[in-house]
């Protein structure tokens, strides 16, 4: 029978450090708000954010995939990456506001710092496949994502167990197309629509879903 060992590698660690802020203010006067942001330091083996491509195989492996095709650690001393150090911060505000008339209105405001990418190539030789970044995973950044919802919320009282609430839903308000996964690999890429042959790297594969709303009822007794 086949024995299979599994071992972590020796020093692969991985550290991850957060401060965070907040800002509380009890509903009171018809109104409240909480308010946050956190700044996350990482330090750790890993090329691949937000879908921007591997750049070694130390990040992602199959623990039982073959060596030669899906290595969780580098199969040529040159797919060995030092750590990934970086920082990102997200910032959060949501609010409650009832102007009257049994309306509340709570919007939602989110700010998340885009994840660092570096370049990547990939190369072959005798049908082992292996991933390489040519520069610092520093060198370049996703874009900050900036994203503002809002509900309004109205309570309609039908007798004196039951309840009626209905709530529009609004995502996404100031419809923003921030792009959330990119192409970070070398190589061309050609436009189907047009046929043109671009470079590939810093294409977006992923952007902010369109402004969306939404009408529900919710009963309540």
């Amino acid at each position: 029978p086949i024995s299979n060992l599994v071992f972590n590698n020796p020093g692969n660690t991985a550290d991850y450090k957060s401060v965070e802020f907040a800002l509380n203010k009890r509903f009171s006067h018809r109104w409240g708000m909480v308010a946050s942001v956190i700044n996350t330091w990482t330090s750790e083996f890993g090329t691949s954010y937000f879908g921007t491509g591997n750049g070694n195989n130390i990040a992602g492996g199959s623990l039982f995939g073959g060596l030669a095709n899906n290595s969780g650690i580098p199969i040529t001393p040159n797919g060995l990456q030092d750590k990934s150090e970086f920082s990102t911060w997200n910032f959060k505000i949501s609010g409650t506001f009832e102007p009257g008339y049994g309306i509340r209105l709570t919007p939602v405001f989110k700010s998340q710092q885009g994840y660092p990418y570096a370049r990547v190539f990939a190369a072959n030789a005798g049908g082992i496949s292996q991933n390489f970044i040519t520069e610092s995973i520093t060198a370049h950044r996703l874009e900050t994502v900036k994203q503002f919802d809002i509900r309004a919320d109205k309570r309609f009282k039908l007798t004196n167990r039951l309840s009626l609430n209905v709530l529009v839903d609004v995502f996404n308000v100031l419809n923003a197309n921030t792009e959330l996964n990119i192409r970070a690999t070398t190589g061309t890429l050609t436009i189907s629509e047009t046929g043109s042959v671009i470079p590939q790297l810093g294409t977006p594969t992923t952007i902010l879903p369109p402004r969306i709303a939404r009408l529900s009822a919710r009963l309540s007794w």
